[in-house]
């Protein structure tokens, strides 16, 4: 079954993909119009009546300049790849999809009598591998201790499977009360 995806597009990821379409849709059809007059034979150019320069050359660079801030837009809405996670090996690297380590790291988590439910983000940061838990504790359980066992049983299982000794792993242990425990069961 495909797993739901858990974090929502920021708003700039949204206002570029607005802006995005709002320009290229017009962008595209002052263009269209321009070579459709051309098409026939018609000095019309739907630049001189927004104001623009109608001189090829001005076109040009307007047509460059929302070409290259296309581009920014687009690196903005698709923005780095967070479902892989690049690991340099010695004969070059290999490929881990995020997804696979956190939900091992998950499982492991979960093996824990305290855990009620976790949450995991995996990256690499730095040219090293982090690890963000979430996890929501049992009622009246010690929250740091249990925190500082699974951080260190997440940077081992980290560390072992990534085959880098320098990972960075910080869990953030929430203890629930009973009201908030039915909520949160799996």
């Amino acid at each position: 079954m495909p797993r739901r995806p858990r974090h929502e597009p920021g708003i700039v990821a949204r206002a570029a993909v607005f802006v995005l379409l709002v320009g290229g849709g017009l962008t595209l059809l002052l263009f269209a119009a321009r070579l459709v007059a051309a098409a026939f034979d018609s000095g019309f150019s739907p630049f001189g009546h927004l104001g623009l320069p109608g001189a090829y050359g001005w076109q040009g660079l307007l047509w460059a300049t929302l070409a290259g801030a296309s581009i920014v837009l687009l690196g903005l809405v698709v923005g780095p790849g967070r479902d892989d996670v690049w690991l340099a090996g010695a004969g070059g690297g290999f490929v881990v999809p995020a997804p696979a380590l956190e939900d091992m790291l998950a499982d492991e988590a979960r093996t824990h009598a305290d855990v009620v439910r976790v949450d995991v983000d995996v990256r690499v940061r730095k040219g090293r591998p982090s690890a963000r838990l979430a996890v929501d504790l049992r009622p009246l359980s010690d929250g740091e201790a249990v925190a500082a066992e699974l951080e260190a049983q997440t940077r081992a299982s980290l560390a072992r499977v990534t085959g880098v000794a320098d990972v960075a792993v910080r869990v953030r242990g929430r203890v629930l009360t009973v009201k908030q425990l039915p909520g949160r069961l799996p």
